[in-house]
């Protein structure tokens, strides 16, 4: 299992976030099935249907945290978490359109139906942006705890050289070796 040094708290608040973003997911999933069973405006689009999916996508890559903190997962959970902060702002107005429009024909049931998606959207909203800063910050953890790779040693008349490398990602990073290997000191590559 692999850990991030000092950022235990933000992992925790990764994960808790990511619970959150499951249950919005189910939240706006199951309002989808109740908007087109209460005939509302445009339910059709099937908007809570697919932005619910991916609030449960990005909530589901988020909670893969708990177990393994590794680069890939903390750059997607970031990303998932970006894009969740458009589609919120997606969801944020069909809801508040869909209201308009259902509470213009005189249906009151179906307008609140549309204010409680707006409603979803806005704290879901709220979530994407703390989850983006969450996995910011877990990505900067890994750059200032990352463990170093030994890329080459090798021997000079003036002692032994060793070059390393932050490890930052699963591949292997290339590093080239001067010929003439004067270098008789340990030196950092900064990533």
């Amino acid at each position: 299992m692999t850990r991030i040094r000092g950022a235990q708290n933000d992992v925790d608040s990764a994960v808790g976030l990511a619970i959150t973003h499951i249950v919005l997911g189910l939240i706006c999933i199951a309002l989808e099935f109740t908007m087109v069973e209460n005939e509302c405006y445009l339910n059709s689009l099937g908007v809570p249907l697919w932005t619910g999916t991916l609030f449960m996508t990005t909530g589901a890559v988020g909670y893969t945290l708990k177990n393994e903190q590794s680069p890939k997962i903390v750059r997607d959970y970031f990303a998932l978490s970006i894009i969740a902060i458009f589609v919120s702002m997606v969801t944020i107005t069909y809801g508040s359109v869909a209201a308009w429009a259902d509470y213009e024909d005189g249906k009151t049931m179906q307008g609140s139906l549309g204010v409680t998606l707006a409603v979803v959207g806005g704290i879901e909203f709220c979530i994407a942006i703390a989850s983006a800063s969450v996995a910011g910050s877990l990505s900067a953890a890994m750059r200032q705890y990352a463990p170093l790779r030994t890329v080459t040693t090798y021997e000079t008349d003036k002692g032994r050289t060793i070059i390393m490398v932050p490890i930052l990602s699963d591949e292997l990073p290339m590093v080239r070796v001067p010929d003439d290997h004067q270098v008789a000191d340990v030196k950092l590559i900064q990533a």
